[in-house]
């Protein structure tokens, strides 16, 4: 199994998270509304479009959306004719999914569960998608859910993953619970951690997958008030 191999400025555990917060910490979906949800439900990620097109080039069938929220990318997927599964910590986004599935008369499986502890037999997936959601971990959290990931993939099998650069503004914000790792305070995304890296930290991240393509991404948002700067990494499985 991987193991997160730490390196200078990453912290080596979560001295100060506060007690009770070991536990995973799920967004409140009951906290995102109006024109915000509709977002969340119906606009796919552009780089998640670009994922299907490549997956149906390679004839890949199955996949699994780790973290799938309101389930925009479930519904993308399943309209594409793939065959989808995902799940999340929040059951308020598994319901949320799963009823949109159904009203659309899309099938897939959606079910409520850590990244840490995928409910799915090894090999079992073609691809394994991941975006905006494997950095809401401290770092050995974020070890554990791609042991599982590379767990569920199929020799071959494809995962795009999003995870947070040191250079965006929010770094600077929230509760500080480690050099590399901090807690929102506000928002749907209250007491969930936060987990930063620099290039190197996601090349060591990713070192037991075979890395095809990394890119950075900085989008200004908000008119232009708040940015957001994130990797964007396609790796396959050896």
């Amino acid at each position: 199994m991987a193991r997160f191999h730490y390196y200078p400025g990453m912290e080596k555990k979560h001295e100060g998270l506060p007690t009770g917060e070991e536990r995973p910490v799920s967004w409140d979906w009951g906290r995102v509304v109006g024109e915000d949800r509709a977002f969340w439900e119906t606009s796919p990620a552009g780089a998640v479009v670009e994922f299907a097109w490549h997956l149906r080039r390679e004839g890949k069938r199955r996949v699994y959306d780790l973290g799938c929220g309101l389930g925009r990318h479930l519904v993308l997927l399943a309209e594409m004719g793939f065959d989808v599964a995902g799940s999340d910590l929040s059951p308020l986004a598994v319901a949320a999914s799963s009823e949109r599935l159904a009203a659309l008369g899309l099938p897939g499986r959606v079910r409520e569960g850590e990244m840490t502890a995928i409910d799915e037999p090894a090999s079992s997936f073609d691809a394994v998608l991941s975006y905006n959601v494997l950095y809401h971990a401290l770092p050995e959290g974020i070890a554990r859910a791609l042991d599982e990931v590379r767990r569920i993939l199929r020799p071959g099998g494809l995962f795009l993953v999003t995870l947070l650069a040191d250079t965006a503004p929010s770094f600077a914000q929230g509760e500080r619970i480690g050099e590399r790792t901090i807690l929102k305070t506000e928002g749907p995304e209250e007491r969930v951690p936060h987990t930063y890296l620099d290039r190197e930290g996601v090349l060591i991240l990713l070192r037991e997958f075979s890395l095809e393509r990394l890119s950075y991404v900085e989008q200004e948002y908000d008119r232009l008030a708040r940015k957001g700067c994130h990797y964007v990494a396609l790796a396959r499985k050896g």
